[in-house]
């Protein structure tokens, strides 16, 4: 069966399902917000492979006759250890936990600290061009935009951000979608200046309102200076996948093409990136992580593997830390997620689980993930950088994404039972 690298559909992120008894509506809310049922499940081990609760993780030197790369990285060491991810059965308590969501009217993207969540939000759920981009806190929501006029109307998505502000992209909203399409908007907020500002959209990167729709989860990223977003680019009657980049604070401005590529990841300096992409019949391979700044961009490393079937499907950065999950064009082969610091000379952990692909986010301290929209391999996981303990976060099938927040261990959670709106719980890992 084929299959996508992480293939969430943008839509979906917002789970959505409009209360209507229009049958035409009932499938759009479907199409754009999606649904997930929720199960049950938790578990925390260290890395020699005992347990607290029922999940537990393996662990085999990644050079023995053990649990082995199926894959050469060629560049940067490659040697660390590699956990083996099982399912758990019992799910982990939150700090300070609190929810919202259940009634369609806050819909959560990301954490931004113990008290407030990105996201987007309506006084009316039945209008679907109703969302705009808010602050959703226990007491309420605070809009940070003005709902939109007119007959192009963006549907708030995914994003990354913190405190200081937040960087996150839309697609257009319309009652008979066009499939594959991704017509979107990036937008960016200053909690400075309480503004929200357009950098850029692909109407005005490509000239017409049907670019398609890369593979995989492209979030936007963000650091000081720029934005970073990847999207089909038309070019001379061609498209490529190109990783791009918007300066921040200027409104909407021209945008840098930085390379051919995607799953851009923000650095303090620039941004590193999967590039090299080989086309399979399923799904696009990218066979290289490039790194670039201002002024130059070069090859990290490059992955290799005897049927030339694995690439890098998502890539993350904070601080002084770097993950790679790399994928195969086999969905039965699992991905791997490879951990180094940030100039890439020391491989400090694997992660190896049964799910073909991850949504995942990282801070300084935490990578979280999930399968995304994918029906099997539901489980959501924290992995802690420093003392290697995993933490089970539940099951969501078909919408398993928790996310962390940037500066603090806050991470969002998603709940639903698949038939209605969904819960969304916020809490701190310890």
């Amino acid at each position: 069966m084929s299959r996508h690298f992480g293939k969430s559909g943008h839509s979906h992120r917002w789970v959505v399902i409009a209360t209507v008894v229009c049958v035409a509506l009932a499938v759009v809310a479907y199409v754009l917000h999606g649904m997930f049922g929720q199960g049950e499940g938790a578990s925390s081990s260290n890395q020699d492979g005992t347990t607290s609760g029922t999940a537990t993780v393996s662990t085999e030197p990644g050079d023995t006759d053990g649990l082995s790369l199926p894959f050469s990285i060629e560049g940067v060491p490659s040697d660390a250890t590699i956990l083996d991810v099982s399912e758990g059965t019992e799910t982990s308590a939150l700090e300070g936990e609190w929810t919202f969501g259940g009634d369609y009217t806050k819909i959560g993207s990301f954490p931004i600290d113990s008290d407030t969540v990105f996201g987007s939000c309506t006084d009316n759920p039945d209008d679907l061009t109703s969302y705009v981009a808010a602050l959703i806190m226990l007491n309420g929501a605070t809009p940070l935009e003005e709902r939109q006029i007119g007959e192009t109307v963006y549907e708030p998505q995914d994003g990354t951000g913190s405190a200081q502000g937040a960087v996150w992209r839309s697609s257009v909203l319309s009652l008979s979608p066009t499939t594959g399409a991704d017509d979107w908007r990036l937008q960016a907020w200053s909690a400075a200046t309480g503004t929200v500002d357009t950098l850029g959209t692909a109407r005005d990167l490509n000239g017409e309102n049907d670019t398609p729709l890369l593979d995989g989860e492209i979030v936007p990223t963000e650091n000081e200076s720029n934005a970073f977003f990847a999207s089909w680019y038309l070019n001379q009657g061609t498209w490529t996948p190109t990783v791009i980049s918007y300066a921040l604070n200027e409104g909407t401005s021209t945008p840098t093409l930085i390379d051919t590529g995607s799953y851009p990841a923000a650095t303090d300096g620039g941004v590193i990136y999967a590039g090299s992409p080989a086309a399979t019949e399923s799904t696009t391979l990218y066979k290289a992580l490039h790194t670039w700044d201002t002024s130059s961009s070069s090859t990290v490393f490059t992955v290799v593997s005897e049927g030339n079937d694995w690439g890098i499907s998502g890539v993350w950065a904070y601080g002084d830390r770097r993950a790679v999950c790399l994928s195969s064009d086999k969905a039965a082969d699992g991905c791997y997620i490879g951990f180094w610091d940030g100039s890439f000379s020391t491989n400090i952990t694997w992660l190896h689980m049964a799910s073909p692909s991850v949504v995942a986010s990282m801070n300084e301290s935490w990578l979280v993930w999930g399968s995304g929209s994918q029906a099997d391999n539901a489980g959501m996981y924290a992995y802690n950088l420093e003392s290697n303990a995993i933490e089970y976060l539940g099951s969501a099938i078909g919408y398993s994404r928790p996310v962390i927040a940037s500066e603090n261990n806050t991470v969002l959670v998603p709940e639903s039972d698949g038939q209605g709106a969904v819960i969304f719980h916020v809490g701190t890992l310890s």
